[in-house]
């Protein structure tokens, strides 16, 4: 069950496009995914450094197993030059017995270390799993400290507030737990004040500073003066017990509106439950801006890099002081709304900057802006979501606490190895280059093609388009193919044992810098059979979806579904043009077109990939049962995914079981017909947030739930580990238990069978693909 490790760099097709002129009549992207930290490079050890690996005196491309040497120098497999080895290179290149044994020669994927570190300004957590074989003696590197804070919401007394709160203290014990040796912690809160932990003694002490609504400052008195950041951030190792106890201790205030602000006015609000009008003390803006210039403080105290990841919790919408909650939003199932798509895409819409600048803020100062959001309300994410995406945190919704997996997240997330300050340069053959980018990256500004990533762990991925760089494509008399390759530079903090004076050894953290190469040849198709023949439809999707987020934000909801639907129509089109299936302008009635492309297996994928997409809550217009932020939260967690994670996010994987030992089929349709027509009593559904092992009302005779040691609950098990969160599991009995988590998975089933303004929403799979081979009639019978 466990994902087979990707390659870092994905090609939408191992056949690249021959010209611009195949590219445009395939209809398919002409790009690749970019997962920078993925498992599976191979470490050059020793005594070489990445200084010495030869670079082109031309296009500065990294020597590599494609290039071709001799005694005294090496042509470039990129541009063809020609360059000499330094005196140093020679003594590894220049004989051919030396250069069978180098990593970089003999593997396409290779991680060194530098020896030099330039003087940098460190930002966001790194810290690695403290394991056995990680921590090594004598390495060499920047003297690093990493630290967290957890800045703690406990405004409102809703009776759900306790209920998040519990779970609050679940994942800080969890972070607590995950918290690497030498790791400083940092615990405060925050409601109508701030309320910074002084953790030093045991018991601990609270200091609590006012926020104001104005002013240059949200606090009239600087939180260095109450209590110095030094003295904030301690050793979580020895003040374990203490922060333990503070964390146990922490308690949400009773709502006192009125007192707070009495002159801002009430915020409206959609969704009419129990919380709609508490937490209007929860000043959060004021408090995460006294946290940011506060923490901004390390630097001269002198606290050590890297910087801090700050986690923030957020238990509702902010509806006083600072960056609060406009009146812009009326949720879609509130009385009186018409639930069209004007009313549902208010909540993609930035109400306000203030989270944007704090977001700029950050990052400039090193710090790491983790959002942990407990709340089925509306709370502003198309805002707020720039803490977290321009700092390179990460941003997690929970609309049910009772169901959520905040601490297994946290501490998945704070073990994970993290590389800060990513560096990545795109390089290529003469005949192609890099067009745009997708993703939380950002352009360098003096440098051409170089991308800068704050932050990044190794799920995170990058969506590149390219483009030929001349109408005739590649050139045929090219001696090498062409390559693309991926060059990273980044930070990352190591634990290493090291012996003091008196002989005793101790963990510390070294901040080390890295260099990863990654070089991928491009075969080029002949024909656009083989650019077909030669597609991933998981990176495929992912690339789609990328161009369908830019489009949503850019043109709402309508406009990507049906830039998306119109993709999949020209698709369809091509290739019964191409495989001579039908001909653009003559099409024949009586003869049936292949909209499922049967004579081309690796694309048979493609139409239920993208039909799952249309009906997802990201473009699914729907939403009557969704969180109000749901669209928006999408968009920041499904643009970070791998090509197969974002496939399970999309397109659910089913499988059946006789029994819990025996394993009947996978990659089942999501249908009610599949479940009855399989004849098997379990089957196990993979949807990345929730894994769901459900007995139908026919399994009596099976064991339930299902052993331990099982092979259902062993595949279940091993769904949780190998992603960036922890799903859900959920182990249902039909006929018994609400199955609604179940249900709702089964999107191929028919529904009403409307078509209104070209919206499939409420078509099953088979009338959505009666509907796309309409469409490619029409298409097809209206081009010559």
């Amino acid at each position: 069950a466990k994902t087979k490790t990707k390659p870092p760099l994905q090609l939408t097709s191992t056949c690249a496009p021959k010209g611009p002129k195949m590219r445009a009549e395939g209809g398919l992207p002409f790009s690749c995914t970019v997962q920078p930290l993925a498992d599976g490079s191979v470490e050059v050890k020793g005594t070489r450094s990445a200084e010495e690996w030869p670079r082109c005196g031309r296009c500065l491309a990294y020597a590599c197993r494609y290039c071709a040497f001799d005694r005294i120098g090496w042509h470039c497999a990129m541009c063809g030059q020609y360059s000499y080895y330094s005196d140093e290179q020679r003594k590894h290149y220049g004989r051919a017995s030396s250069r069978a044994t180098l990593p970089e020669l003999l593997h396409t994927d290779v991680r060194c270390v530098y020896d030099h570190h330039p003087p940098t300004q460190s930002s966001g957590n790194v810290v690695a799993a403290v394991e056995q074989e990680a921590v090594e003696e004598d390495e060499k590197g920047e003297m690093a400290s990493p630290a967290m804070v957890a800045l703690v919401d406990l405004a409102g007394s809703s009776e759900k507030t306790p209920e998040k709160l519990d779970v609050v203290k679940s994942a800080l014990d969890a972070a607590l737990e995950a918290a690497a040796p030498g790791t400083r912690f940092g615990l405060a809160a925050f409601a109508r004040d701030v309320r910074l932990v002084d953790a030093r003694g045991s018991p601990h002490v609270v200091r609590r500073v006012a926020l104001q609504r104005s002013g240059k400052h949200a606090t009239n008195t600087d939180l260095s003066d109450v209590l110095p950041v030094e003295e904030f951030l301690v050793s979580a190792d020895k003040n374990r017990t203490t922060l333990a106890a503070a964390v146990e201790l922490l308690e949400a205030d009773e709502s006192h509106p009125d007192e707070i602000h009495p002159s801002e006015p009430e915020v409206a609000q959609g969704d009419e439950n129990a919380e709609t009008n508490k937490g209007n003390d929860r000043d959060f803006g004021g408090a995460l801006q006294s946290m940011l210039e506060y923490l901004s403080d390390r630097e001269k105290d002198g606290v050590a890099k890297p910087a801090v990841r700050l986690m923030c919790f957020l238990f509702g919408p902010v509806k006083t002081g600072r960056g609060r909650v406009g009146n812009y939003y009326r949720d879609s199932r509130e009385e009186g709304s018409n639930g069209l798509e004007e009313e549902i895409d208010r909540s993609l819409i930035e109400a306000t900057g203030f989270y944007r600048a704090r977001a700029i803020q950050a990052a400039a100062r090193g710090i790491v802006v983790d959002m942990y959001i407990l709340s089925d309300q509306f709370v502003d994410l198309a805002s707020m979501r720039y803490l977290s995406t321009q700092t390179g945190g990460a941003i997690h919704l929970y609309p049910d606490a009772s169901t959520s997996s905040l601490p297994q997240d946290m501490y998945k997330r704070l073990t994970s190895l993290q590389g800060l300050l990513v560096n990545m340069r795109v390089r290529t053959s003469p005949d192609f280059r890099v067009s745009r980018c997708y993703g939380n990256l950002y352009e360098d500004e003096q440098f051409e093609n170089l991308q800068h990533i704050v932050v990044c762990n190794k799920y995170d991925t990058f969506v590149l388009d390219f483009e030929h760089t001349s109408s005739s494509g590649f050139d045929k008399d090219v001696q090498w193919p062409p390559i693309l390759q991926l060059a990273l530079q980044y930070y990352a903090v190591r634990p290493s044992v090291v012996t003091e004076t008196d002989g005793k050894q101790k963990v510390v953290h070294f901040l080390r810098r890295y260099l990863r190469i990654v070089t991928v040849p491009w075969k080029v198709a002949g024909n656009i059979k083989q650019l077909y023949s030669a597609i991933d439809p998981d990176v495929l999707i992912c690339v789609l979806l990328h161009k369908v987020v830019a489009a949503l934000r850019r043109d709402g909801v309508a406009e990507a579904r049906l830039l998306l639907q119109d993709w999949l129509i020209i698709l369809v089109s091509q290739y019964n043009k191409w495989f001579e299936l039908a001909t653009f302008g003559d099409i024949d009635d009586s003869k049936p077109l292949d909209i499922e492309f049967k004579e081309c297996t690796v694309l048979q994928p493609v139409p239920k990939l993208v039909y799952a997409l249309l009906r997802c809550p990201l473009l699914s217009l729907d939403t009557v049962s969704s969180h109000p932020d749901m669209r928006m939260y999408l968009q920041c967690v499904y643009t970070t995914l791998p090509p197969a994670l974002l496939h399970r996010a999309v397109y659910p994987q089913l499988a059946s079981f006789s029994s819990p030992g025996m394993k009947g089929h996978d990659g089942l349709p999501l249908s009610r017909t599949t479940l009855a027509i399989t004849g098997s009593p379990i089957f196990l559904l993979d949807a990345y947030t929730d894994v769901i092992i459900y007995y139908s009302s026919t399994s009596e005779e099976a064991p339930f739930p299902p052993p331990r040691e099982s092979l259902l609950r062993k595949e279940a098990d091993a769904l949780k580990r190998d992603r960036n969160i922890s799903p859900v599991v959920h182990i249902l009995m039909g006929g018994k238990d609400p199955t609604d988590a179940f249900d709702q998975h089964l999107i191929e089933d028919e529904g009403t069978g409307l078509v209104k303004n070209g919206d499939v929403s409420n078509l099953g799979y088979s009338s959505f693909m009666d509907f796309i081979c309409k469409e490619v009639r029409v298409y097809m019978s209206s081009k010559e």
